[in-house]
């Protein structure tokens, strides 16, 4: 009987993997790389493995299962977002995810010879609406196995799953089991970062950057050993894929932690913040480097960002006085910045608010925004916890947390886009109000084995 069985299921994958090989190619490949993953997994040397491969397979076809059945349900009823004024068709959720797919396929036509109108080079190339190394990637991607606008999203299904994992192997090696296995649930299954992993939109690849930088980042920490540099100049490398000096951020973040979490002794540590402070200074001094200059260049470039965002319309906020906004070139004191970061932290974590919900798309995240306030007090709790136990593997996650929160609030100002953007730092949330909640609840044991 069994052997029936086995011969059965090898002829139904036969079936499976044939079809797609003449379908499509690029979804044979997703898939393949989901058996490999899997397989891997499987042979990992963990207890949890049975629980690391469900919630793998689960979170990946799950994903897979909703983006197959919104694209039908978009073609049958011909909801399809396909910018028909411009070359080539689609289907998708948002319109930026539609576009991003015609874009990198118009690239990938460009590479393979085909003759594009100078009106789409342009929008294929331009950096108006937003150029990234993303755009590459999905345009190699089309380059290799032709036009794929659903295949294309499983990578996102693939990245968005495997997220969740990293957070597993982080959470685990800085804390316990139980709280590693919450966290991973939870990144795994979040409903807005479960959405973005079915478009073809940018934000699944820096968040699994994150979680691979977590990661990475910790067992580099407590192994020293250097095969975990490779990952983690990776994971810094794909930040990237939404602005190129978003990984200059990132390499900083990563290179304060170290140093401030390293076992130099204090008295070594403080000289060598005077002494880099010091040619900082002598820099400046010789006029080698005018750091006031400087720093007005990009606080003028925050402020233009975020006036920037206010004029695209729709629902925004504002962090400037109205004759701010009206003034081309206004007088912007520290005070002034320092009101726009504490309102832009605020928008940040907490918009939208309940109480200004004016669109259906509003709406439709009220619920999530619910649950995020009720869960905000466990984060806080959980940071406190990370701090006092753990605070060499943790203040990484701390400044990753507060620097793109206070980059992103500032430089922000339509709601919409930032909803989706405070996304880039929910694993961390995620975290710390795992930490939070175990703890109240008297299931965080700090000193059970990890």
């Amino acid at each position: 009987m069994k052997k029936v069985a086995g011969f059965i299921l090898f002829t139904l994958c036969g079936f499976i993997i044939g079809s797609l090989a003449i379908f499509s190619q690029g979804t044979l490949f997703i898939f393949m790389s989901v058996m490999l993953l899997s397989l891997i997994i499987y042979r990992l040397g963990t207890k949890d493995k049975r629980f690391l491969l469900t919630l793998f397979l689960t979170g990946f076809i799950f994903r897979a299962f909703i983006l197959f059945g919104v694209s039908s349900y978009m073609v049958e009823t011909d909801k399809i977002d396909s910018f028909r004024d411009k070359p080539g068709w689609t289907w998708d959720i948002t319109g930026d995810s539609a576009y991003y797919t015609l874009r990198s396929w118009w690239i990938a036509k460009n590479w393979l010879g085909h003759k594009l109108s100078d009106e789409t080079l342009h929008d294929a190339f331009t950096r108006d609406y937003g150029f990234s190394t993303h755009l590459y990637v999905l345009a190699f991607f089309h380059y290799v196995f032709g036009f794929s606008p659903i295949s294309s999203k499983l990578m996102n299904c693939l990245l968005g799953t495997l997220a969740g994992l990293f957070v597993y192997f982080t959470v685990k090696e800085v804390f316990n089991k139980k709280a590693a296995k919450l966290s991973a649930i939870m990144v795994v299954f979040f409903p807005s970062m479960f959405l973005w992993s079915i478009n073809n939109l940018k934000d699944s690849f820096l968040i699994f950057a994150l979680c691979l930088m977590m990661w990475a980042f910790v067992r580099f920490q407590k192994t020293k050993k250097l095969f975990y540099l490779v990952p983690l100049i990776g994971a810094i490398f794909l930040h990237s894929f939404r602005h190129f000096w978003l990984s200059y951020i990132a390499l900083s973040i990563v290179v304060v932690s170290y140093f401030l979490t390293s076992h130099i002794s204090s008295f070594k540590k403080t000289a060598i913040i005077i002494i880099v402070l010091s040619l900082i200074g002598l820099t400046t001094k010789m006029g080698f480097f005018d750091l006031k200059t400087h720093g007005n260049r990009v606080l003028s470039r925050i402020v233009n960002f975020h006036r920037g965002m206010i004029y695209t319309g729709g629902s925004c906020y504002r962090l400037l006085s109205d004759e701010q906004y009206a003034n081309p070139d206004p007088n912007i004191t520290s005070s002034d910045y320092l009101k726009m970061l504490f309102k832009g932290l605020c928008h940040f974590f907490f918009e939208p608010f309940p109480w200004k919900v004016n669109t259906k798309l509003m709406l439709a995240s009220l619920p999530q925004m619910v649950l995020w306030y009720i869960f905000s007090p466990f984060v806080i709790l959980g940071m406190f916890i990370a701090i006092r136990y753990r605070w060499r593997y943790s203040l990484l996650l701390i400044l990753y947390l507060f620097v793109f929160a206070s980059l992103i609030g500032v430089t922000g100002g339509n709601i919409g886009t930032l909803f989706r953007h405070r996304d880039l730092i929910t694993p961390i949330f995620l975290i710390f109000g795992t930490l939070g909640l175990l703890n109240v609840f008297g299931r965080m044991n700090m000193h059970e084995e990890q």
